[in-house]
């Protein structure tokens, strides 16, 4: 992984997530490639007869949002920088899933809690990158810190069939020497905790697994996070049906608001 993708809207989150990415670029050596897409400005009635007035109202709102990414980029020291976009579109989760095909390794935005209109807005786009973005996604909470990589928490199914998953999840944790736990919740009374648990078939030397008994696979979660250091939240979402997608996608929204730690998607 030596590309970062990183939108921005230039919102708090974002300015988080961006000093997130940088500290994660140096520790990996890539390079952050930026973008901002945003909704063009029309002038009302004059939208149908006035078209140079609309061609230099184009042109004002493309040079404003060109300062606001280099003012963006200008407030922190970092320099390996590679391409930076902006320019006007209509659906910006398909132009960012369209910049991710053509560039970047990973991912990186920062998403809200879900308070108000606009912070569903965010993570609703949140949401459609993680499960259309043609490269893993890493999603940053507003108070999350870079703190390196030490430990990776795996939310698992304990259905191993997807190699090319754990293989991907075992290289991002291989830059930063990551210890990859894995944590399966049930509400099967009968499965207790077992700790140390190897399987073959997998990429790793050794590997932690836990079993947290409780009927919220959320709240599950949460308590194992709660209970153990971790500095991201990995999950995979497969290819399924529709129905089975729409769950996993809430799924997912709910965990990038519920918990303090980046939330790391990988999808087929």
């Amino acid at each position: 992984m030596k590309k970062i993708l990183f939108p921005t809207d230039f919102s708090p989150a974002a300015h988080n997530a961006y000093q997130y990415a940088i500290a994660m670029a140096k520790d990996m050596d890539a390079k952050i490639d930026l973008i901002h897409i945003y909704t063009a400005s029309f002038a009302g009635s004059d939208f149908y007869t006035d078209l140079s007035k609309q061609r230099k109202i184009r042109i004002k709102q493309q040079e404003e949002m060109e300062e606001r990414m280099h003012n963006f980029i200008n407030q922190y020291d970092f320099k390996n920088i590679g391409d930076i976009v902006v320019y006007p579109g209509l659906f910006i989760d398909q132009e960012i899933m369209e910049r991710s095909r053509k560039s970047g390794d990973l991912l990186i935005m920062g998403t809200k809690g879900e308070r108000n209109a606009v912070d569903k807005l965010i993570g609703s786009l949140t949401t459609r990158l993680m499960m259309t973005a043609a490269c893993p996604v890493l999603a940053i909470p507003e108070n999350a810190k870079y703190q390196g990589m030490k430990t990776i928490t795996y939310a698992t199914t304990f259905d191993f069939k997807d190699t090319h998953f754990l293989e991907q999840l075992a290289q991002f944790g291989s830059y930063f020497n990551s210890s990859i736990q894995f944590v399966h919740v049930t509400d099967d009374p009968r499965m207790e905790v077992e700790e140390n648990l190897y399987l073959e078939g997998l990429p790793f030397e050794a590997i932690h697994f836990s079993i947290i008994n409780n009927p919220s696979v959320m709240e599950g979660i949460d308590q194992y996070l709660t209970e153990h250091t971790s500095e991201a939240l990995a999950l995979y979402i497969p290819k399924r049906s529709l129905w089975e997608r729409l769950f996993h996608s809430s799924f997912s929204k709910k965990m990038t608001f519920h918990t303090d730690i980046p939330l790391f998607v990988f999808h087929e």
